[in-house]
């Protein structure tokens, strides 16, 4: 592997280290840790210097693609950012150990980091405090035979189930949230004492580190910060939602946690309870249907992480001034593609009583996730093309019209985005016969991708596949063609705005 002391220290200055002449030794070095266990797996490296003891591996694991890839290929990073500089001490050690500090031992004329930890990745004190108390405790056969006849709050240990939902609540925040510093917590304690929070105002420097993490309208949109979300929902300011309304750490699928029901509207019935004979009245959708469930509307898929998109876990509504605003992308449009803003601005006006919207001629006439897919920042881009592979979707809008376009991001300036595009793309009728003898792959050289792309899209339009029913708000012409023109007067007016998401 590249000497990663050397790549750390000219990614710190800036300098690409993947080019000469600047390209490190080669060295060995064994891997003495791995983070990442269900989609990918990152590898750390022992450093040589005394300034921090691992360095990053710059090749990561994606487990369910069953390859490897360039790290900064695995993230919304623009190429001309090059790749970040990871470092354990300073972005790791907080959230993958339990009681991870580091001090900075200033020893002339050598000073160095110094990191102590309690365990590596997350275990039972991360979320219950110190155990040494309570195993003592109960080593006593009476102190256990008298907690199991009355079973009040076991103080010699933290159970956050019991605690109130704010409070148990910040047991999860001190760590799936955004913080520029932090001293040791536990459990139990006021997180806010241990952790400084980015939050949206906190976040208004276009050059700073934590400004593309939110949408315009103050939404988290990167994944492993739910926390921020929770807590700006009105769930939580003026109920007593919590993570643990929905999610359990003990009775729970392992990938993403939710406790049994959880993943069907019994997560907000639970709460609302006199909706629960009134969905079709409220959501006019059929009962059983992925429009009548509560989380597709209220919590979608505009968060992003591990290569995909995300519930965002700020609670909210469809907004179509929301949407034109802050360009957040409203929940109807994610499900219904093929739909434009006005559609929903008249669906959500006739049956919620929102007031109407003032759209130009393209917000009329051109389906929104297409007008974000080829006009919107990176995160749009990677979010709409997430949802052209999602099955609820592609019930609601159909699956033939979608490839030609969905191509277009095949040469997309963001590895992240060609990567989710593919694979949506792979999941459209049509993806073998078009794609040939030749395969994709998104970190090839440009000029192979071009070839790749321009093939796929010569044999797609050989095939004549039926134009949709609507072909003009999908960018198609009634005789089957693509309105080439529109897509490539979309495609200038692309947000190039150069964007990292620092998972």
């Amino acid at each position: 592997t590249p000497d990663p002391d050397e790549e750390y220290r000219l990614l710190e200055e800036g300098i690409d280290a993947r080019k000469p002449p600047h390209v490190p030794r080669l060295v060995d070095r064994q891997v003495v840790l791995v983070t990442g266990s269900h989609t990918m797996q990152i590898f750390w490296l022992p450093s040589e210097t005394k300034d921090a003891p691992l360095r990053l591996f710059p090749w990561v694991y994606q487990i369910r693609e069953e390859r490897w890839m360039p790290y900064e290929d695995s993230f919304v990073v623009h190429p001309d950012l090059g790749r970040p500089a990871a470092s354990w001490d300073n972005n790791c050690i907080a959230c993958h150990t339990v009681n991870g500090e580091i001090e900075v031992l200033k020893q002339p004329p050598d000073p160095r980091i110094k990191s102590t930890l309690a365990e590596y990745g997350i275990s039972c004190e991360a979320c219950h405090g110190p155990g040494r108390d309570h195993v003592r405790k109960h080593q006593n056969p009476l102190a256990r035979y008298r907690q199991h006849i009355n079973p009040t709050r076991d103080r010699s240990i933290v159970n956050p189930a019991k605690l109130t939902h704010v409070m148990g609540s910040q047991i999860c925040g001190q760590c799936h949230s955004s913080f520029d510093s932090y001293s040791p917590y536990r459990a139990g304690k006021d997180v806010n004492q241990a952790r400084h929070f980015v939050r949206h105002a906190d976040a208004q420097d276009p050059d700073g580190p934590f400004h593309d993490n939110y949408w315009k309208d103050g939404s988290i949109r990167i994944g492993g910060r739910e926390y921020l979300g929770l807590t700006e929902s009105p769930c939580y300011l003026r109920g007593k939602m919590s993570c643990m309304s929905c999610h359990s750490m003990h009775k729970s699928d392992p990938n993403d946690q939710l406790a049994q029901q959880m993943d069907t509207n019994q997560a907000c019935l639970q709460c609302h309870q006199e909706m629960a004979n009134r969905i079709t009245e409220h959501t006019y959708h059929p009962a059983n249907s992925e429009g009548s469930r509560c989380y597709n509307c209220h919590m979608p898929h505009t968060s992003y992480a591990l290569l995909g998109a995300i519930r965002n876990h700020r609670i909210s509504s469809p907004n179509v001034a929301n949407h034109l605003e802050n360009g957040h992308p409203n929940a109807c449009n994610l499900c219904h593609l093929d739909k434009t803003l006005q559609w929903t601005s008249k669906h959500l006006t006739d049956w919620y009583d929102q007031p109407p919207v003032e759209l130009d001629a393209s917000q009329q006439n051109v389906a929104a996730s297409l007008q974000m897919m080829l006009t919107g920042d990176a995160v749009q881009r990677i979010v709409i093309a997430w949802h052209m592979g999602w099955e609820p979707a592609l019930e609601a809008s159909g699956k033939t019209w979608q490839s030609p376009l969905l191509a277009q991001l095949l040469q997309d300036p963001y590895s992240a985005v060609r990567f989710v595009a593919h694979k949506s793309l792979k999941e459209l009728p049509g993806y073998k016969q078009f794609q040939g003898s030749t395969q994709y792959d998104f970190i090839a050289p440009e000029k192979e991708r071009q070839q790749f792309q321009s093939g796929f899209l010569a044999r797609w339009q050989t095939a004549k596949t039926e134009p949709p029913s609507h072909p003009g708000a999908v960018l198609w012409n009634a005789d089957g063609t693509l309105q080439r023109d529109q897509i490539l007067k979309l495609l200038k007016q692309r947000d190039d705005r150069k964007i990292l998401l620092a998972e």
